[in-house]
């Protein structure tokens, strides 16, 4: 009988390009948005409605129904554990990793404004359900997340493959370099009641 030998090694960070993330204590959502909030010890995901309408945003209305908001609230179990790599394993198999057509538009539309980068990302092969003009009326929203989305760009944690890691020998020898300073969730991610009027689904 043949026997095989399993050798365990050490766990690496992951550097596919990536949606959500599991960052200093909270949930985040490219390019900052926190769907996660800090209740005492506890952390705890926000509504499943307002996680919704912001995965909608840039993964198309497929996402939703879609078990996410299940796998976020177990990310946050682990979080408040703090288990940051148990709460990125949740995060990755929620299935949330493909942009939209529409949800690509927005996002390069985003960046542009934020002054930051995409995520090298998937994007889902159909017609895009938003005109250029709906994407650049809805772009505006995210402006109250450029702090956390300036930071993690930099931190390179979307994605990782362009950006530097520490060198080896280093204590943080095979991390992502950072900005020298932790980010919090500060900007809450309840959704404007003021929504831009959707247009057709041809791109003008």
């Amino acid at each position: 009988m043949q026997i095989i030998s399993i050798v365990q090694t050490p766990c690496r960070v992951s550097t596919r390009p990536r949606l959500l993330l599991a960052k200093a204590s909270a949930v985040w959502l490219w390019p900052g948005i926190p769907l996660t909030e800090r209740r005492g010890v506890t952390v705890q995901a926000i509504s499943a409605d307002d996680t919704r309408f912001w995965l909608s945003k840039f993964l198309g209305p497929e996402i939703v129904g879609r078990p996410v908001p299940m796998h976020i609230a177990q990310a946050a179990e682990y979080l408040t554990k703090g288990d940051e790599a148990a709460a990125q394993r949740c995060l990755d198999r929620a299935g949330a990793a493909t942009l939209s057509p529409e949800g690509a538009l927005l996002a390069r539309a985003v960046a542009t404004r934020l002054g930051i980068s995409v995520p090298d990302t998937p994007i889902a092969k159909r017609m895009s359900l938003w005109d250029r003009r709906f994407v650049s009326d809805l772009a505006p929203i995210f402006d109250r997340f450029a702090e956390a989305a300036n930071w993690f760009d930099k931190a390179g944690d979307w994605d990782p493959e362009k950006h530097p890691r520490w060198p080896k020998g280093t204590s943080e020898g095979g991390e992502f370099r950072g900005q020298g300073k932790n980010i919090t969730a500060t900007t809450r991610a309840q959704p404007s009641r003021h929504r831009p009027q959707r247009r057709s689904a041809a791109l003008r």
